[in-house]
């Protein structure tokens, strides 16, 4: 009768809710853990080593391994360190822990304890005893997690070069799958990134504005649209003599402090060349020309302001310019912010946003993902990479490691996409776009 009602209560009894990493609080005290297994421990320790797809946003204690050697893949040890978590076993729980294949054993470790090592760092403990369904077990062959791991053909989460940011209890679907089905609908796939465009990777950042929903591209290779090298003068309406030096005069000081950094200046009639100086010696450069004897600021395709790298510009069919007298009405003791700016001088600013296509395969099908303005996924926000050269470097090595030129070994991705339908001419077409996944170990690229 015992074996039965065990048997039945297996079968019909609702698992508990699990708790991802990234979920875990400081006062987390319990968890269920759904994971995958990346290596074990068994000499020194009864350490299990293990991942569920999500980083944990607090400091988790890592057991100091060293003279003992890891039963798993070392690759992927190495690729998800960070990312991973260790978790001790004890008592009862040790014949099952050391008996996991390693890699890629499913398991749910039931209410390991989470303890406080020091102030501000956790550590996960599996204590003996079977309070609470307090324990390890391996998820069977059909359920969710165990399908999705296998889905696609993938050697399993551990190889994943990409985690989501949400929406992990949506199961994985077959790409051959999501092309049958109408939009509008949200997946979790995983696929290999065969192909992405455009290859120029200054193609791969636009402006954008919000407002009208209008693109604009940028014109130089990763540098702001009036390149330093370009040695012809802003247009002015007064000198049109393309050699001739116009000279840059400060009319407007922002701020008390004495530091140019802190000022804000209005700069009439200089050079592109100039206008790089300036944005290196002041905090904010305001590019203007005079007009009915006013000072206005330029059109569209010049930046209304340049704060460092960053060159802001502003939409021309959105953007109803005032005059520069209307900056009068920001506050003078504080930094004026390029938004500020915009709003007093009626200017619609534009977005520095990525635009990409990635063809995405799994062996059941491909498709064409748009990733747009989702800066979380590279980690590196568009309008940093426009001015920065080792961001662009960064930006490069990590498009190679999703998508190797050697077309060889090329990695998993788990992402979330959503399909989405446009009218093309007179025909409907469907659409997809990548939403809510990052790009695992940014910081060691």
């Amino acid at each position: 009768i015992v074996r039965e009602l065990r048997s039945w209560a297996k079968a019909n009894l609702l698992a508990p809710d699990t708790l991802r990493l990234k979920d875990i609080q400081q006062n987390t005290k319990y968890l269920d853990l759904t994971c995958q297994l990346l290596a074990k421990e068994t000499d020194g320790y009864l350490l299990l080593q293990v991942w569920d797809g999500t980083k944990c946003q607090r400091p988790i204690w890592q057991v100091n391994l060293d003279g003992y050697k890891l039963d798993g893949d070392a690759n992927a040890i190495e690729s998800l360190r960070g990312l991973s978590v260790d978790v001790l076993v004890y008592d009862n729980h040790a014949s099952t822990a050391s008996s996991l294949q390693v890699p890629g054993t499913t398991a749910n470790t039931h209410t390991p304890s989470v303890n406080t090592h020091t102030p501000h760092t956790l550590e996960l403990h599996l204590h003996g005893g079977t309070s609470y369904g307090r324990g390890v077990s391996v998820l069977p062959a059909d359920s969710h997690d165990t399908t999705c791991q296998s889905t696609n053909n993938s050697e399993g989460w551990c190889v994943c070069v990409t985690v989501l940011t949400a929406h992990q209890h949506i199961a994985a679907t077959a790409l051959g799958a999501v092309l049958s089905q109408e939009p509008p609908c949200k997946y979790r796939i995983r696929a290999q990134l065969m192909d992405f465009q455009p290859r120029g990777l200054h193609q791969s950042v636009k402006l954008h504005c919000p407002a009208c929903q209008a693109w604009y591209d940028m014109v130089s290779p990763f540098t702001p649209p009036l390149s330093p090298h370009n040695m012809s003068l802003i247009p002015h309406p007064h000198h049109t003599h393309r050699n001739k030096l116009m000279a840059a005069h400060i009319v407007l000081a922002n701020g008390e402090e004495e530091a140019p950094e802190s000022k804000a200046i209005l700069a009439e009639g200089v050079t592109v060349r100039e206008l790089h100086r300036l944005s290196r010696r002041f905090g904010s450069v305001i590019p203007v020309c005079r007009r009915s004897e006013q000072l206005t600021l330029m059109d569209c395709s010049v930046p209304f302001v340049i704060e460092g790298r960053k060159w802001h510009y502003g939409c021309k069919n959105c953007s109803t310019p005032r005059p520069v007298d209307a900056l009068q009405s920001l506050p003078s003791g504080e930094p004026w912010k390029a938004s500020a700016i915009a709003r007093v001088l009626g200017v619609q600013m534009l977005h520095y946003v990525f635009v990409m296509k990635f063809t995405l395969s799994d062996g059941s099908g491909s498709l064409d993902a748009l990733l747009w303005d989702e800066e979380k996924f590279f980690g590196i926000p568009a309008s940093d990479v426009v001015g920065d050269e080792s961001l662009q470097e960064k930006l490069r090595r990590i498009l190679e490691t999703l998508c190797p030129s050697k077309q060889e070994g090329y990695p998993w991705l788990e992402c979330c996409i959503k399909s989405y339908r446009v009218r093309d001419g007179s025909n409907d077409k469907t659409c997809f776009q990548m939403f809510d996944t990052i790009v695992v170990g940014i910081e060691e690229l």
